[in-house]
């Protein structure tokens, strides 16, 4: 008997779900049904990702200006802020404190730091511009300085 004339082995279904014997000359690895069943499959998860895609499109949109007041972190008056006053603010009171706004000065690291802790748990848009004076040390260069400022700001927002 030669290896060609013996009878082939039933091909059966690829779905790991289905046993169905396929019939020789199938040119898929799965019958009918599981092709149909795979085919709606795709064909609602196209959908859905397009449909979500749309809303999260949607929801970019500009939100309306009209008598809204923004939140800005930096004039929150819950913050351990030295006074109201922001570093260079005059005396005059101003209705137009945005960014422009100067810094709020500190009494030490650890209110500041304790301050953008709060504010980056609370807030959903983040603009903070805080400061507080640093001793004089003659064994840390102002790079190192900034370099230890910088890694105490990652560790507190992490940014």
């Amino acid at each position: 008997m030669d290896p060609g004339d013996a009878p082939a082995a039933p091909l059966i279904c690829s779905q790991s779900k289905c046993k169905t014997v396929l019939p020789p000359n199938n040119k898929w690895g799965s019958c009918e049904s599981c092709r149909e069943r795979d085919k709606l499959a795709k064909h609602e998860k196209r959908k859905r990702a397009k449909e979500d895609q749309g809303t999260s499109k949607r929801a970019c949109t500009e939100p309306a200006t009209e008598n809204v007041q923004p939140e800005l972190p930096h004039l929150d008056p819950n913050l351990e802020a030295l006074g109201s006053k922001h570093v260079g603010e005059s005396d005059e009171s101003s209705t137009d404190k945005g960014s422009n706004a100067g810094p709020m000065m500190f009494a030490n690291q650890q209110a500041l730091f304790s301050a953008l802790r709060k504010v980056f748990k609370t807030m959903k848009h983040i603009e903070f511009h805080g400061s507080y004076n640093i001793p004089e040390d003659p064994l840390v260069t102002d790079k190192e300085h900034v370099q230890m400022t910088n890694l105490k700001i990652w560790k507190v927002t992490g940014y």
